[in-house]
């Protein structure tokens, strides 16, 4: 028995010992060549390491590997196949780079708060919509079929008005987008929750039954009117300053989580009410043809302009 506890005491110290030796060599972004796995909690609570490269022949990261770790950016190889769901818990904002067609990759977009980098061929996998490849393969800039991560981040903006695309999947990978305006197209869906810096989405004139920007928090002009939306949540969007959602049918928008909001055009949605009370810096609305009973703009002392005919308002104070 004395001898079975020893053995086992002994395992878990050098268990220890290996994880305290990967970890201090990983400060310097110096693991061995012959690595196959990172041990469980190897680095777990570590906040001096900040960045990583797990060398090519790598197999297996273990459970809470990097949990709470200070980790900002992590290469992991295709070779690493197994990375379980809680390797990077409590990890902010990380950057996985991979090959693509590493699991990695789909790692990164299975968990939020994990961004993925690397380079993306320009296939029909990827670009499903041959007119939005088109689109794509402007920002090739070598011509190789590939975009490269340096070409990738540095595009911010993309316009592709009335270009017939009726699928935009691959917008994901512009992970460094600003500018997204795609309004004219015969889109039924769109996925911009990887694009985190986003300021301006202009898509409408659409076919999009639903949208979410929720994981869009600089979002400052949203312009979606002329889809299929019936319900909108902006509550996550607190730089919003323009907003039109015209002609949507929607039966309720609630603004009330976007203080800075100037300029609001909503006519056309059916809205039974609408509370414009918390966004005193509102200089425009235009809500007119809904079927409001009342409005009260008594909060809104920079409010210029006003449109709310056709409505079912019986008395309206702005003075």
């Amino acid at each position: 028995m004395k001898q079975k506890r020893f053995f086992v005491l002994f395992a878990m110290i050098l268990s220890l010992l290996l994880a305290f030796q990967i970890s201090a060599m990983a400060e310097n972004a110096d693991l061995p060549d012959d690595l196959k796995e990172i041990g469980e909690e190897a680095f777990y609570g570590d906040q001096s390491i900040t960045s990583l490269t797990i060398p090519d022949g790598a197999e297996t990261i273990g459970a809470r590997a990097f949990a709470y770790s200070g980790l900002e950016q992590i290469y992991i190889p295709a070779s690493v196949m197994t990375i379980p769901a809680d390797a990077f818990d409590g990890v902010q904002d990380l950057t996985i780079i991979s090959p693509f067609d590493a699991p990695a990759r789909a790692y990164a977009f299975d968990h939020q708060g994990i961004s993925w980098q690397g380079d993306v061929p320009i296939t029909e996998f990827t670009f499903p919509d041959s007119n939005f490849r088109s689109v794509v393969s402007g920002y090739d800039s070598n011509e190789d079929g590939i975009l490269s991560i340096a070409e990738i981040q540095a595009v911010t903006e993309i316009t592709c008005d009335a270009q017939e695309i009726a699928d935009l999947r691959g917008i994901e990978f512009f992970s460094a987008l600003t500018y997204l305006s795609c309004q004219g197209n015969q889109m039924t869906s769109l996925d911009v929750s990887n694009s985190t810096a986003l300021t301006v989405l202009r898509c409408y004139d659409n076919q999009l039954t639903n949208l979410d920007v929720s994981r869009n928090p600089d979002l400052e002009r949203l312009d979606c009117h002329g889809n299929e939306i019936s319900t909108l949540d902006i509550s996550h969007n607190p730089e919003l300053t323009f907003l039109n959602t015209h002609s949507l049918p929607l039966e309720s928008l609630d603004v009330s989580h976007n203080p800075t909001l100037d300029t609001l055009v909503c006519f056309q949605n059916g809205l039974t009410a609408l509370d414009v009370s918390n966004n005193p810096a509102l200089t425009q609305l235009y809500c007119y043809e809904n079927q409001l009973t009342s409005l009260d703009v008594s909060h809104n002392p920079a409010l210029t302009t006003l449109s709310c005919y056709d409505n079912a308002l019986t008395a309206l104070d702005v003075s």
